[in-house]
């Protein structure tokens, strides 16, 4: 597993109290995605259809937390070798992508079904804070990647005490 900094052009970024409508919209593609992805071919099953599943590829289930010092990423990649795994990261974006390759399979057997899909697969994030690409951090255990960001210092939140 490598993972790779990156630069990016400030230049066109919004101001930080217009980061919201940024996010509706992110929430909503996410809602879309998981639409199509999830439920858009279960009909077609019926038919003999839902190989089209494999067409579409691998796209590993994300889940994404934060606390006050960091955000966590934890991406399931069940039986794909973290070496074929890439991260790259800037400041406040985040991408996963790899590939999956079949195993090799025995050309006397007769296969009544054949589910498992190779290919490659890719997904970026926009993050909900500016992190340090310095201190990322990446391990796997059990097919589930965890990366850990830590946030950039003026990202943090301070608790100020007010003096009487």
């Amino acid at each position: 597993m490598k993972i790779t900094k990156r630069t990016e052009d400030n230049s066109s970024r919004l101001p930080t109290n217009q980061l919201s409508p940024v996010r509706s919209l992110r929430s909503m593609h996410d809602a879309m995605d998981k639409l199509f992805t999830d439920n858009f071919m279960q009909p077609f099953s019926h038919f003999g259809l839902d190989s089209f599943d494999s067409m579409a590829g691998f796209s590993p289930k994300v889940d994404v937390s934060e606390n006050e010092k960091e955000i966590k990423v934890r991406a399931e990649i069940p039986g794909i070798d973290s070496d074929d795994v890439s991260i790259e990261v800037t400041d406040s974006t985040l991408s996963i992508s790899g590939k999956i390759e079949k195993t090799n399979e025995e050309k006397e057997e007769d296969y009544f079904r054949m589910e498992r899909s190779e290919g490659s697969f890719s997904r970026k994030f926009v993050l909900p804070s500016r992190v340090d690409t310095n201190s990322v951090q990446a391990s796997t255990k059990n097919g589930l990647i965890t990366i850990v960001l830590k946030k950039q210092p003026s990202e943090q939140k301070r608790k100020i005490e007010i003096k009487k």
